[in-house]
């Protein structure tokens, strides 16, 4: 037995441009199983499993400030253009049951699993170098206003280019 799927969306965000946003995903399962038929005696029954699946996903936590979300709840600021989960998780399950009759029965199971995960997401913006010159996204939104060279970076109407 082998089952796909993939399923995407573009998401409901727009950025200015109107670059990526939304998600694409791939599922993939196959099975294989051998037994025997053994009426008056000692059946066995072998299955393996094998599960892959894969995700690109171009979504943010990055939200809006009060005065953008009135205006515009999808729209995305540009600092957070570049957001991005990548995942990839594969697993292979081994089964084993041999059984007597209906009298008794034993089941093992192996298995192996492998997650990846890769997030790029903004988690706060600088305005120079020093840790008095870092503020969190929560701290930018929430107060606009008294953090306007954070805010004006965070949606592009300034770009960062600290000296050293």
């Amino acid at each position: 037995m082998v089952e796909y799927l993939r399923y995407q969306s573009k998401g409901f965000r727009r950025d200015e441009p109107d670059n990526r946003t939304g998600f694409k995903r791939n599922d993939l399962i196959a099975k294989v199983s051998a037994q025997t038929d053994n009426p008056d005696g000692v059946n066995h029954l072998f299955e393996l499993k094998f599960g892959f699946a894969n995700e690109t996903s171009d979504e943010t936590y990055v939200g809006l400030s009060e005065a953008d979300f009135a205006l515009r709840p999808y729209f995305r600021y540009a600092g957070a253009q570049r957001d991005q989960l990548t995942t990839r998780h594969m697993q292979w399950v081994g089964t084993y049951v041999v059984e007597k009759n209906n009298k008794w029965k034993i089941t093992t199971n192996l298995y192996y699993n492998h997650f990846f995960r890769n997030w790029y997401k903004l988690n706060d913006v600088r305005v120079g170098h020093t840790k008095a010159e870092k503020r969190s996204i929560a701290d930018v939104l929430t107060d606009p206003d008294t953090n306007k060279d954070y805010f004006d970076i965070l949606t592009g109407a300034k770009d960062y280019l600290a000296k050293r």
